[in-house]
């Protein structure tokens, strides 16, 4: 009986040991995924935000024969760039805009993974932004 107790008792701690460095590496990856879910979303959002306004006030300055004019679109690009970059700088780097983040890449700033993943949620944003802006005005397409 006390042979048994030992065999079981050895495989037990064989298998505990085994399964020990997969439980580890899948904590890892699930610890790395939820790290980038705030950057990708900051990303994502501050894209949309950037291209709702920007292309949102070319719509409007087309809509009322330029009253906007080129200074007014100027200024709504600018200023929706420089405060979604601040509002999400902590949070994402602030990219909005795939041509920063191969900067990025280029210059190795960045995680290929995570600069990939930046690239989809900005085009996913600024694609959400488009279809929005399509939806409240139907009539300027």
């Amino acid at each position: 009986m006390s042979d048994n107790i030992r065999s079981r008792t050895i495989e037990e701690e064989q298998i505990a040991e085994s399964t020990a460095p997969n439980l580890q590496k899948q904590t890892v990856s699930e610890e790395t995924s939820k790290g980038y879910v705030k950057p990708l979303l900051a990303e994502l959002i501050g894209t949309f935000a950037f291209v709702f306004i920007g292309a949102g006030s070319i719509i409007t300055n087309t809509l009322t024969h330029g009253a906007l004019g080129t200074v007014g679109i100027a200024l709504a690009h600018g200023l929706a760039l420089s405060i979604m970059i601040t509002v999400f700088a902590a949070t994402s780097g602030g990219h909005i805009n795939p041509a920063v983040t191969i900067g990025m890449l280029v210059t190795r700033r960045i995680e290929p993974l995570l600069g990939l993943l930046y690239i989809v949620a900005q085009l996913v944003g600024a694609t959400l932004a488009g279809m929005l802006l399509q939806a409240v005005f139907p009539f300027a397409a």
